[in-house]
């Protein structure tokens, strides 16, 4: 899961760290995706979930989905950033 995360963030970061900076959230790096994908892991093996610092990490992770989708759909990365911008 990670590595999936990592490689969408990758192909999409310029999006994740324009949300980012408008909102003054935790740079994205390898260490706080992996520590979103164990508290995924937790809730989904165990039930719980303690989101912690993890709430800083959701919408820019959130908006790489979305972005994928956009360029998969055939839209312009400008008018993706922009879209995404407006929404988060």
């Amino acid at each position: 899961m990670k590595q999936k995360i990592l490689t969408l963030y990758d192909e999409n970061h310029n999006v994740a760290d324009a949300i980012v900076s408008k909102w003054l959230l935790p740079q994205i790096n390898e260490t706080n995706i992996a520590s979103f994908v164990k508290l995924r892991n937790g809730k989904t093996h165990s039930g719980t979930v303690k989101w912690g610092d993890n709430t800083k990490l959701y919408a820019p992770l959130l908006a790489i989905v979305y972005a994928g989708f956009f360029k998969y759909v055939g839209l312009p990365d400008k008018l993706i950033s922009f879209a995404l911008l407006q929404i988060f």
